[in-house]
């Protein structure tokens, strides 16, 4: 992803060609966009791939699956307003979903970190690492899937 991807951008001003990250929130997922032919494969949960606003919405229209089965995320909340994905990804890792990555439950801390908006991210890195020193972190598979997720060291401060 050597282009510039624009995080800010309001509903009003993204256009067809903004690209936008697009995140799996299921393993195995695969889209051709019909129109320009280009092939973007999602093989493991949180694989990301950049795609541009117009194949977007061409997927929307045409496999509304694909956002309604939650397979794949936009990590920009101008282009999930734009194309009426509200609603459907309204849920936000908040307060109450810290107790998940203090316990064990590996799956649903997958989930709920898949929320984390692209914007709020340096803060909740930053919340993770202190919860990791403090020790209410501690389940090993849980911060190795935080480390992949944000792209972070954490093991050593454990």
């Amino acid at each position: 992803m050597s282009q510039n991807i624009d995080v800010t951008a309001t509903a009003k001003t993204i256009k067809d060609s903004d690209k936008i990250v697009v995140k799996s929130l299921k393993p195995n997922v695969y889209y051709t966009c019909p129109k320009t032919m280009d092939t973007f494969i999602w093989a493991e949960v949180g694989e990301v791939q950049s795609m541009t606003f117009a194949q977007i919405k061409l997927m929307k229209n045409k496999h509304k699956g694909y956002f309604t089965k939650k397979m794949l995320y936009p990590q920009n909340e101008a282009a999930i307003e734009k194309l009426g994905l509200n609603k459907i990804f309204a849920i936000k890792f908040e307060r109450k979903d810290w107790q998940v990555l203090f316990g064990n439950n590996v799956e649903e801390a997958r989930e709920k970190i898949g929320f984390v908006p692209a914007s709020e991210r340096a803060a909740f890195i930053k919340k993770v690492e202190n919860y990791v020193k403090q020790g209410r972190i501690v389940n090993i598979k849980i911060i190795k899937l935080l480390e992949k997720e944000f792209d972070v060291e954490l093991m050593s401060l454990v």
